[in-house]
């Protein structure tokens, strides 16, 4: 009897972890988090109006790499670079592509949607071509809207990157296609491109598409070789409230190859976080130039390590799991994430915040708290990434050794503060957090807080 009585409380165990692992997954998930999304204002928010930003990656053309369009690729993209979106880059017009072979096509982007359906993240279906195909462009997406458009997972995006076609000419495929999605999907998300390769987003506010919901317009930078000048046009947009969303971008030249500029690249995205714009890096390939992300030896389904990733595939990778992180209610202490809880906040004087994306967040009440931290022995001066109640991130710079970073919450409370690393700041260390009824944030859902691209708020 009493071993058949540890047996059954055993088993008990093992089925009460089970349930909570589920449950922590489930709560990571984007789309349970934030579900259907729409556009207010130039702003993405989600089904409680909070605003949302969007990070991920972008599969390369699917006829040229189709082997990482799958299920698995998918899963590996949402768990371990921490996307929240994923865009299925269909190819139109070159050998292999749509109009050589629509259900082979239609297929390898299917396969990413199921991926990103099943993995709880948001995906693009990108129809993927330079120039105008109306009528294929709608029967296209009149069917994948009447298959898919139910799922609040899913973003269309009409028309990848216009080159020579006036904005008058963008606008009327633009309102056609359109038409199609909307008589089978009132809701999701879609995306139009403006001329000159999604560059000419001042031609579209002026004369912007009317009466629809939930529209975006796409806006694709290449650092190496589209400057301030770029951000500067976009500024022009959002004042006349044209609603802004980054498709595609990287650090190199717009070939995808040829020199790639960091500093360029770290306006870009620090510009696009203060404007809660989305961001979706090219690309998930693994052909031979420097944006490509992968390398030969990648596997097709995803689990890859450190040698299958080229130099930009570690960077994005670093850059997506800073961005977009961990929970706000879990700490990453030295690269394992462990639930935030009481005993938790009890071990803040033992917790390691390693770059690139580890993290912690408390409640406090009131005027103000302070985190002790100390910076090793032998690593210049560093920064913390601070935010109080959603405000904008600020970079709070520390002493090398010990420092003291004072929280100002006001008058009121609780506030909500979020603590991260710095991407110039290897590591640090935070002996202490002192103030008034403080404790640790469980879940980023359970705290009331929502992401956005300045924290958490």
């Amino acid at each position: 009897m009493g071993i058949e009585f540890k047996c059954v409380l055993k088993q008990k165990w093992v089925l009460l972890l089970m349930l909570l692992a589920v449950g922590l997954l489930v709560q990571a998930q984007p789309v349970r988090v934030h579900g259907a999304l729409s556009v207010k204002g130039t702003q993405l928010v989600d089904g409680g109006m909070h605003p949302v930003v969007l990070r991920g990656m972008s599969f390369g053309w699917d006829m040229w790499h189709p082997r990482f369009y799958n299920e698995g690729a998918v899963g590996w993209l949402a768990r371990d670079w921490s996307c929240s979106v994923v865009r299925a880059a269909m190819g139109i017009e070159p050998e292999r592509g749509y109009r050589d072979n629509p259900e082979a096509s239609k297929a390898r982007v299917e396969a990413v949607i199921r991926g990103a359906i099943d993995a709880g993240i948001y995906v693009i279906v990108d129809w993927h071509s330079h120039n105008r195909n109306e009528a294929e462009a709608v029967a296209f997406f009149s069917e994948m809207a009447k298959k898919w458009g139910a799922y609040p997972n899913v973003i269309w995006e009409l028309f990848n990157e216009p080159d020579h076609e006036s904005w008058a000419e963008v606008k009327q495929y633009a309102q056609a296609v359109i038409a199609a999605i909307r008589a089978q999907d009132p809701d999701n998300v879609i995306l139009v491109g403006s001329p000159h390769w999604d560059q000419d987003l001042h031609l579209a506010a002026a004369d912007p598409i009317r009466s629809v919901r939930n529209l975006m317009y796409t806006m694709h930078f290449y650092a190496a070789v589209h400057k301030g000048w770029l951000r500067e046009r976009c500024e022009e947009a959002l004042r006349k409230g044209l609603a802004i969303f980054i498709s595609e971008c990287a650090g190199t030249e717009a070939t995808g190859d040829g020199s790639f500029d960091l500093d360029e690249w770290n306006r870009y995205i620090e510009w696009a976080e203060a404007r809660r714009i989305s961001w979706v890096i090219w690309s998930v390939s693994d052909k031979v130039e420097f944006c490509s992300v992968l390398l030969k030896t990648a596997p097709s389904d995803g689990n890859w390590q450190e040698k299958d990733l080229s130099e930009s595939g570690r960077l994005a990778r670093a850059y997506l799991r800073r961005y977009n992180g961990k929970s706000a209610g879990d700490l990453l202490v030295a690269g394992e994430l462990r639930p935030a809880g009481a005993a938790a906040l009890r071990r803040l004087g033992g917790l390691e915040l390693t770059a690139p994306a580890a993290c912690f967040a408390i409640a406090f009440t009131g005027p103000e708290c302070r985190v002790v931290t100390e910076v090793p022995a032998g690593q210049p001066n560093g920064y913390l990434q601070l935010a109080v109640d959603g405000r904008k991130v600020v970079r709070v710079p520390l002493r090398a050794g010990s420092d003291t970073v004072l929280i100002r919450g006001g008058a009121g409370g609780p506030h909500r503060a979020w603590v991260g690393t710095d991407p110039e700041t290897g590591s640090l260390f935070i002996r202490e957090v002192r103030g008034k009824a403080l404790k640790p944030l469980i879940t980023a859902q359970r705290a009331g807080l929502q992401k956005s691209p300045s924290g958490y708020k």
